[in-house]
């Protein structure tokens, strides 16, 4: 496109077209009609004054040469940089011509980029640079330690026993299946160990930790390592020649700053060219280079012109007519006089009740709208002055009348803070009710299950005496078995502290403020919790991955059903909790509400 070229009427259809679809998801093609199109050309002239440098390069090289020395090398470095710094502004003036007629978006706004390499080049022999002339580095897989992790115990130094299948007992079950360990079951002496709690005794292989030492490695966690010797490799650079011939030369830099002077055109184009030059996605198509000048003095300075095509025309869109500015061979929209914001009275129109947070929230997702929130509310600018009120996409009233609403859904927000209110009450429930579901679903699938007994919650008015004294059991078995049931039983409690433990008391999930100290107490109020609802569901030994546990589709299914079975007790529970914090709920739903209005 040349200067005073004409913007056509198609090409400023497509561009409102592609600006309404960004604006609001849908594409105004067919429901554009441009008219009354008028061109206009700005002209700039540009000066660019250039600094240079040199950046030394060297590789190493295998070439028929006579090196230099290292020292011998530095020194004809030293005399090629001063020659090539001795006038670089008419040496180096053309280079930076031609590169800038090659890439002209560099004249956009300041950079710093290569011209040249220097055709001098020189030789040196001298140690490797990548084993400091050794010969050999340090190993990559074991990083000069000669050993790794031993990959039969990954490096914990112990495996399973195989005498007990690294339960720690032979000869029968620790724990009663029936009692838990406890000898009663269900208030009378337990029938199946004899009140006795178990049968069998400790394993002598593993002294009845579960655990022997590694047969890979002998318990020293690690093995020597099969890829270097004792931690050194030949090295990949010099392939233990220790010396190599490098070549070195100079790349050559230019640096750039750039000053603008626009003239000619209207008015309204000169705000919008000087916006558009730091423009990085619409620049090409708005500012074009003419030419550039040499005929300045100063070796150090460039001087050039270039020209803005524009044009105003009147838009209508669904019956709403404005006159719109545009800028570029694209025709990108600076103005659009509101001709797009009969999709944006929709939005309004869904707010209208800013009680009905669902269609507030709904409304600010949209692409102007979260434009809006983003520029006035979180970083505190004007309404007048934001994207979508300067390119005309929105009217002023209507940017603010959708801010008001905005405004409005906030204070009924707060003004429901600690008030009952049964919808806040039931999402509370729920979202306990269904971390219940999936922590006793786990207990089901991956614990012994004990056959008839359903009782679930319940059983803490039927059998208090039996929950109390099953409270501590996943404690002494955790700690008894150690290894992989101490750390399953660790990860439960880790499980339980940060996601059913903050559904009543939210407060543990923001305290500490440090994560080190947060994990402990995490591990410590899920732990109990944990014990807490193993105790009020008397249906599992409470450990994971017993003996001979194999999964299977039965058990799959013995799982489900035994969930399903407890639903009904977790449900009253997660209502009377909810109902005991119903301050709590009220809390999570104001919360909850202002995170989706993100504010």
């Amino acid at each position: 496109m040349q200067p005073g070229s004409s913007i056509s009427a198609r090409v400023i259809s497509d561009a409102v077209n592609q600006r309404a679809e960004r604006a609001f998801g849908k594409s105004a093609k067919n429901a554009v009609t441009v008219a009354n199109i008028e061109h206009h050309t700005a002209s700039v002239d540009y000066a660019i004054r250039t600094s240079y440098s040199l950046e030394v390069i060297s590789r190493p090289v295998r070439v028929n040469t006579t090196p230099l020395s290292q020292e011998g090398a530095r020194a004809a470095l030293q005399a090629r940089q001063a020659t090539l710094m001795s006038n670089p502004g008419q040496a180096f003036r053309q280079l930076v011509i031609d590169h800038l007629k090659a890439n002209p978006l560099r004249i956009r706004k300041p950079a710093k980029f290569k011209i040249a390499s220097d055709d001098h080049f020189y030789y040196s022999w001298q140690a490797c640079h990548g084993c400091a002339g050794g010969g050999s580095i340090h190993c990559h897989s074991c990083h000069g330690r000669g050993s790794v992790s031993c990959g039969g115990c990954y490096g914990s130094g112990q495996e399973q026993c195989w005498q007990c299948n690294a339960s720690g007992w032979v000869g029968g079950p620790r724990y009663c299946g029936y009692c838990g360990g406890s000898g009663v079951h269900v208030g009378n002496r337990c029938n199946a160990c004899a009140g006795r709690g178990g049968s069998g005794h400790p394993c002598p292989g593993c002294a009845a930790g579960g655990k022997v030492a590694c047969s890979r490695c002998r318990g020293t966690t690690t093995e020597q390592c099969s890829t270097c010797n004792r931690g050194w490799i030949t090295c990949d650079t010099c392939d233990g020649a220790c010396n190599l011939t490098y070549e070195w030369h100079f790349d050559i830099h230019a640096k750039t700053e750039i000053t603008y002077h626009w003239s000619g055109g209207q008015p309204w184009m000169s705000e919008h060219l000087k916006a558009a030059v730091n423009d990085e996605a619409n620049f090409p198509s708005v500012f074009q280079v003419s030419s550039i000048f040499t005929g300045d003095e100063d070796a150090y300075r460039l001087t050039g012109k270039g020209y803005a095509n524009g044009a105003t025309a009147t838009v209508t869109y669904k019956g709403r007519s404005a006159a719109c500015q545009f800028l570029g061979e694209t025709a990108v929209p600076v103005d659009l006089g509101g001709v797009l914001s009969g999709n944006f009275v929709h939005v309004l129109q869904r707010m209208a009740n800013p009680k009905k947070l669902r269609a507030v929230h709904k409304a600010s997702t949209h692409t102007i709208a979260s434009a809006l929130i983003k520029e006035v509310e979180q970083e505190g600018g004007e309404v007048k002055a934001s994207t979508p009120v300067k390119s005309g996409v929105v009217t002023l009233e209507q940017a603010e009348q959708f801010l008001a609403l905005r405004e409005q859904a906030k204070r009924y927000i707060f003004q429901s803070w600690n008030t009952f209110t049964w919808r806040a009450v039931m999402r509370l429930s729920w979202s306990i009710f269904i971390w219940l579901s999936l922590f006793y679903l786990g207990v089901n699938l991956l614990g012994k299950v004990q056959p008839g007994a359903t009782q679930g919650v319940i059983a803490l008015l039927r059998f208090p005496a039996e929950v109390f004294h099953t409270l501590l059991l996943p404690y002494r078995i955790a700690l008894e078995h150690g290894g992989w049931t101490l750390w399953t039983f660790m990860l439960a409690s880790l499980f339980a502290g940060s996601r059913i433990v903050p559904r009543v008391w939210p407060k543990i999930d923001h305290w500490p403020d440090s994560l080190w100290l947060r994990a402990p107490v995490l591990l410590l109020t899920g732990s109990l919790a944990l014990a807490v609802l193993l105790a009020l569901a008397p249906t599992t030994t409470f450990y994971f991955f017993p003996p001979g546990w194999v999964p299977s589709a039965a058990r799959i299914s013995q799982a489900i059903s035994g969930t399903v079975a407890m639903m009904p007790a977790m449900f009253i529970t997660s209502v009377c909790v909810a109902l005991v914090r119903y301050k709590l709920a009220s809390k999570r739903w104001v919360h909850k509400q202002r995170l989706k209005l993100s504010f």
